[in-house]
This record gives structure tokens, sequence and C-alpha cells, in this order.
């Protein structure tokens, strides 16, 4: 289903022409066929802030335009090791955070940090009382990070919010629970 999806989802953004853009948009796969997302982002960069979490895939460092898309892109989301894997001996990651993208580093437990920037750490703002299921901690990490965005506030606190939510998730089975949670002001 993800290549038929892919392709959909390219298609929506490439088409998307709305006078109420989106504020922002989440993809949360590797792209099999970087350039044409590179240049669907281009086109919406100015209306819409384009985020990825790409998992783990080993070959798409190598892909053509893979770099395209860390540098047009609003966001990036990686753990560490997806960090070492994309930053590599090209330094990708390092030149998408020189072109403007945030380049956010989930360290679970350790709470995480704007990559290069280890200054902007923020640490996990809530004990965990025993993981019991780690499925959909990233995407629950990424959905309060760009709520608190489209919310305003500093990276700090979208870092914390994102913090908050994944590990509220890992704290039930399946992800979170019914209602979401964001941190205390």
């Amino acid at each position: 289903v993800n290549a038929v999806l892919e392709e959909r989802l390219h298609l929506t953004l490439r088409r998307h022409n709305s006078t109420a853009p989106f504020s922002a948009v989440l993809l949360g796969m590797p792209p099999h066929s970087c350039t044409p997302w590179a240049d669907a982002m281009r086109r919406v960069k100015n209306r819409t802030e384009v985020f990825w979490d790409f998992g783990y895939d080993e070959e798409l460092p190598a892909r053509e335009g893979f770099g395209d898309i860390l540098e047009n892109a609003a966001g990036i989301f990686v753990n560490a090791q997806e960090a070492a894997l994309y930053d590599g001996p090209g330094k990708l990651l390092q030149r998408a955070v020189e072109a403007g993208t945030v380049v956010v580093v989930k360290r679970g437990r350790d709470g995480a940090e704007m990559f290069g920037k280890p200054e902007t750490r923020v640490p996990a703002p809530i004990p965990l009382h025993g993981v019991r299921d780690t499925t959909g901690a990233g995407d629950a990490f990424a959905a309060g990070f760009l709520a608190r965005r489209l919310r305003g506030g500093s990276l700090e606190d979208q870092l914390a919010a994102g913090n908050v939510c994944g590990a509220r998730s890992v704290q039930h089975l399946g992800g979170l629970p019914a209602r979401p949670w964001a941190p205390r002001a």
C-alpha cells in the first residue's frame, strides 16, 4: 500500500494550490523517487511546511535528490541511528541545517535535540513509569512537536511537547491513549 500511498500524497502536494494552505504536512516514509518530491516541496515551500520522518532506509542517502529533499524540508525527524546514517560521509544533515531545515534528533528517554546543536537538548520532561510499547512513539513525538509549532512557541517548547507525547505513548499499548496530552505551561 505504501507505493500507492506515496504516489497519492505526491500528487496531492504537487497539485496543492489552495488559498487556505495546509500549515504543515508530515510525511512518514522513505521516498522511492526523491527528485519529484523535492520539486513538489519547492513549489509549496512558501505556503506549507513539509516535515519528514523517513524511518531507517540504508539506500535512501544514495538516492538522487535526497539531499534536495533534506534542504527543502521545513523539518526532519530522526533517531540517533538514522542521524548517523543520513548525515554520513556526505554530511547531508549538516547541509540541511545550513539550508534552514530543522533537524530534530529523537533520543528516547534522553529527550530530543536539534541536530548539530546539543545546547538545544530538552530532556524528557516526565518520568517513565514502565515502557509497555514503543509502537508509534516517533509519530506521537512528531504530532506533539508539530502541534506546539503550529500554536507558536520556541524550539525548546516544541521539543518538550514532542517529548511529552512520545513518553506518554510508550506507556500504553498501541501508542497514544484516546486523548493526547500537552506539556503544562
